[in-house]
């Protein structure tokens, strides 16, 4: 609630309840609040935005002061529809019959362009002029490409993790038209409280059915991680530079991935350099 009384917004975005900073928080309502605190402060002539696919949705809405504008694939004021991974790169939908192109990838990223719409709609922005703002859009180090001296596609989403940015990143690699073996080097997820080993293993068992193979960076909850994958364990990231080096082949995919303290953007940095 302080933040939003310094910054007094008008227009307040949630994307999603997650599981990350669950480490503060005794169950996801109280989290779902705590975010919540964001629309509660809005003035009466500003708006909520939020997702409609979210199981906390009508939570939210009660407890905004504003109107809201609710967005998603399944339901919402503002309804992707027609999501496709996009054979040139990029994601295609549709809104209101208004046709969209996405250089990001992933149904995430479509859903965060919603957002984004519905905020624009409210600063006067139409679905036309949005589609072509939101076409270009590049985030840095989210699924973003480097291809090394020796043909292997670096895929660095390096700067941080939660159980869903994980999944979201897997299920966007195996939406991709598969060209070469999919590898992933990931690190543990932070802030996850009493939902950490569950957590772990519910990726971990998802990185098994998507990756051809898996390294995981040694700590007590990448152990966890890795042996629901099926996982090699590596002692540190030198040791991970040197499993990719040693597995992946022209024309194969490296996903890197953890959060941000495990430091897996050096990983990427001497892969690439």
């Amino acid at each position: 609630g302080r933040l939003a009384q310094l910054a007094e917004p008008t227009v307040g975005i949630i994307t999603n309840i997650g599981s990350v900073h669950m480490e503060f928080f005794e169950s996801h309502e109280q989290l779902a609040r705590g975010k919540g605190e964001l629309v509660a402060a809005l003035p009466e002539s500003g708006l909520a935005v939020l997702n409609a696919d979210d199981p906390f949705f009508p939570l939210l809405s009660r407890m905004s002061t504003a109107p809201v504008m609710s967005f998603g694939f399944e339901a919402g004021d503002l309804r992707g529809e027609h999501y496709a991974a996009a054979t040139e790169g990029g994601c295609e939908f549709t809104v209101q019959d208004v046709a969209f192109h996405l250089a990001l990838e992933g149904r995430h990223q479509a859903r965060n362009a919603l957002a984004a719409l519905a905020a624009g709609k409210f600063a006067g922005v139409g679905l036309e002029e949005g589609a072509a703002a939101l076409a270009n859009v590049f985030v840095a180090h989210r699924l973003q490409e480097h291809k090394t001296s020796k043909g292997v596609v670096i895929v660095d989403d390096a700067y941080n993790a939660s159980p869903e940015s994980m999944l979201a990143a897997f299920e966007t690699l195996a939406e991709r038209p598969k060209h070469g073996k999919l590898f992933a080097v990931l690190g543990p997820m932070a802030e996850l409280g009493a939902l950490a080993i569950e957590s772990h293993q519910r990726v971990g068992r998802r990185a098994a059915e998507v990756f051809d193979a898996v390294a995981v960076l040694d700590s007590e909850l990448g152990s966890v991680l890795a042996d629901a994958a099926g996982a090699h364990l590596v002692p540190d990231r030198e040791a991970a530079v040197m499993w990719v080096k040693n597995n992946a082949r022209r024309g194969d995919s490296v996903l890197v991935k953890g959060s941000h303290s495990a430091g897996l953007d050096e990983v990427v940095k001497e892969l690439t350099k």
